[in-house]
């Protein structure tokens, strides 16, 4: 099922890929466009090894040899058969699924960073080599490979070189896939020795410091020549280390130097001290003391006068940053146990004197030789090689320390970064997807503010966080330190960081509708505070003078104007009467019923008191002028009909009028004095 499941998901890729290159005119697949966007990953398809089958099997396409690729076009079935050749590896490259997915940007850094220091002739080439102090100082050349294969080289990067003591620690390295760590540090230490790279000298336990002096590197030249393999002679252990090296760099130019061998060979009374000094203290292995001086010398000249170019020795370094496993062949050359104590040697002891200061500024594993070559390893992330062969005073390249130290600046390569600023910093992490990096930036400045956290807001702040940024809603972190009532928080992103107060968010919602809406009245008012400083300062006319009288309208959350248009809590109902069962004749008087609507009006306009801002009163008078208003109106209309009854009762009990429909009787209980006056009460109740 399983199976089924990842065929049905390369057919749709495969499909998604052909429409992607298609071109415009016709069903075919453009094989420009293929290689291009394969390209613009940091791929090179031409020379990358894990591409080779996909290149052949699009070659089987041109009419002629001598066509080029990117002029061929295939349809669907040709296309995935090109396809096959690496399925796997074109979906992680067309899904961007690289180590550094922002890998154009990335190398926009190091060009920019290069060209600031190509200027830079500090330092002066090794002098006790003659043909390494003939180099020129202008040469220049970094070449980077990522552990996904991605590739980026600028300046001086084909240009050969010999690799002097970059070779140790792949020879070290060599000892440990043979031997192990316990058998070999039988033989040598691992403590940074504090002193020159070639003093005589041992440490307490009487041997070597570490495999990255010369001392060190003496002692696993002999035991590569005495342990490992003893069945060769020198000339096929010569052989087998040149054989490990051209794995290491992915089969890429590994060459050796006979005129740099030869200069080594006769500048080194100091080296042969060191060897004489290690026999004179039992510290070869067997069958010490019986061994021979110059051939472990010669082995150990031979692996420094290996030759290689910037680009080559990348991948050297893109292996150790991958495990071991060489990034451009997919091959697993070393185990990953003795990759961790090649690269911890290579971080406490890999540029001589200044090794201490490197880890201290850098932080990451380095290691450098004396003809102006720097490696320095990025674990799980690339192999960086940088040529310059004028050197400081500590033997190291002067131009790649300086890239170093610059470039760790920029890109969060070391952890410790991140968790000491409280996972906020101004550093790029170059293996994020850089709309990831947005995103979480976000999130963590949102969570602060909905926290009320204020470290972390000024945290960000000072590392130079845009404190205006939103989220998708466009809600800002002003937006939610209002909402949860946060008065420092608010303050501090006011004052301090002068973000603005009057954004809204998708809803149409500002901080201070936010404040109003969740009944932070001290919130509220702050905002409201600054809105009016910024109108002093813009020369706008202000509108509800007053803290106090805002803070009332805070507390009945009404608002005015443009902020927010609500109906009034208090508003005069005309109707009131039939509300309240006035109509049902329970009030027989009119001024009864102006006596029940003022009573009416009271208990509608009377407030309540609030445990923080004490009793309050209702700012309603506009709706009192209209029911005062109306009051009136019906007063005087009460009179009016009162007067008109007054005259229609005399009238009926003078006689002198005759009204149609009314009993006899009516008049003559109406002239005699005895008699109740109900039915002129009826009637007056009726005109009313």
């Amino acid at each position: 099922m399983m199976l089924e499941f990842a065929e049905l998901d390369n057919a749709k890729f495969e499909a998604m890929l052909f429409a992607l290159c298609k071109n415009e005119d016709n069903n075919t697949a453009s094989m420009r466009i293929f290689l291009q966007e394969i390209r613009r990953t940091g791929i090179k398809p031409a020379t990358d090894k894990r591409l080779k089958k996909v290149i052949e099997n699009m070659s089987k396409y041109r009419s002629k040899q001598n066509i080029s690729l990117e002029t061929l076009n295939l349809d669907l079935d040709q296309f995935k058969f090109v396809l096959s050749g690496n399925l796997p590896l074109l979906i992680k490259i067309f899904r961007n699924d690289l180590v550094i997915p922002e890998f154009a940007s990335f190398c926009e850094s190091v060009t920019t960073l290069y060209q600031k220091l190509k200027n830079n002739f500090t330092g002066e080439p090794a002098g006790y080599i003659p043909q390494l102090a003939r180099m020129p100082k202008e040469k220049w050349g970094i070449s980077i490979c990522t552990v996904d294969g991605q590739r980026f080289s600028i300046g001086d990067v084909h240009d050969k070189f010999t690799v002097q003591s970059t070779s140790k620690p792949i020879t070290y390295s060599l000892t440990l896939e043979e031997l192990g760590t316990d058998e070999v540090h039988k033989y040598q230490g691992r403590e940074p020795s504090g002193r020159m790279f070639n003093e005589i000298v041992l440490d307490h336990n009487n041997q070597p410091h570490n495999p990255m002096v010369n001392s060190g590197a003496i002692m696993s030249s002999s035991i590569l020549l005495h342990l490992v393999k003893k069945e060769m002679n020198m000339a096929q252990k010569y052989d087998y280390v040149f054989s490990f090296f051209k794995k290491m760099a992915g089969g890429e130019y590994l060459g050796f130097n006979n005129s740099i061998f030869l200069s080594e060979r006769d500048t080194a009374d100091r080296n042969f001290a060191l060897a004489y000094f290690l026999r004179e203290n039992n510290c070869f292995p067997p069958p010490s003391p019986d061994i021979n001086i110059p051939d472990i010398l010669d082995f150990y000249f031979q692996t420094c006068s290996l030759e290689m170019t910037a680009e080559s020795e990348s991948v050297i370094a893109s292996t150790l940053a991958n495990g071991g496993t060489c990034p451009i062949t997919g091959e697993n050359v070393m185990k990953p146990d003795s990759v961790k104590n090649v690269l911890s040697l290579m971080l406490s002891c890999g540029l001589y004197n200044y090794s201490g200061d490197f880890a201290f500024k850098v932080g990451l594993p380095g290691k450098s030789g004396v003809s102006g070559v720097l490696v320095l390893v990025v674990p799980n992330v690339m192999g960086m090689c940088f040529w310059s062969p004028p050197l400081d005073e500590f033997g190291n390249s002067v131009r790649g320390v300086q890239f170093c130290e610059e470039f760790v600046k920029l890109y969060t390569f070391q952890k410790v970064t991140g968790e000491l600023l409280g996972g906020t910093s101004s550093q790029i992490d170059p293996t994020r997807n850089k709309y990831e990096v947005a995103s979480q930036l976000i999130i963590h400045l949102l969570m602060a503010a909905s926290a009320g956290d204020e470290t972390a807001l000024k945290c960000a702040f000072q590392q130079g966080v845009d404190m205006n940024l939103g989220d998708y809603d466009g809600r800002t972190a002003l937006h939610l330190a209002a909402a949860e009532g946060h008065v420092r928080s608010v303050k501090f992103l006011l004052d301090v960081c002068k973000v603005r107060y009057d954004v809204k968010d998708r809803w149409g919602q500002t901080p201070l509708s936010e404040s109003i809406l969740f009944k932070h009245t001290k919130v509220a008012s702050i905002l409201k505070r600054h809105e009016r400083a910024k109108a002093l300062q813009n020369g706008q006319a202000l509108e509800n003078h007053g803290e106090a009288l805002w803070r009332k309208l805070v507390e009945r959350k009404m608002m005015t104007g443009e902020e927010e248009k609500k109906k009034p809590l208090l508003k005069f109902n005309p109707n009131f009467k039939k509300k309240n069962g006035l109509s049902n004749g329970s009030i027989d008087s009119p001024l009864e019923q102006m006596e029940a609507l003022k009573k009416n009006l009271e208990d509608r306009t009377r407030t309540e008191s609030t445990s923080n801002l004490g009793t309050l009163v209702e700012d309603g008078e506009e709706e009192i002028h209209k029911a005062a208003t109306f009051i009136q109106n019906r007063f005087r209309t009460y009179l009016k009909k009162k007067s008109q009854s007054d005259m229609l009762a005399d009238n009926l009990i003078e006689g002198s009028l005759d009204l149609p429909g009314i009993p006899l009787e009516l008049s003559k209980n109406g002239t005699n004095g005895n008699a109740d006056d109900s039915g002129v009460s009826s009637l007056k109740s009726e005109a009313t």
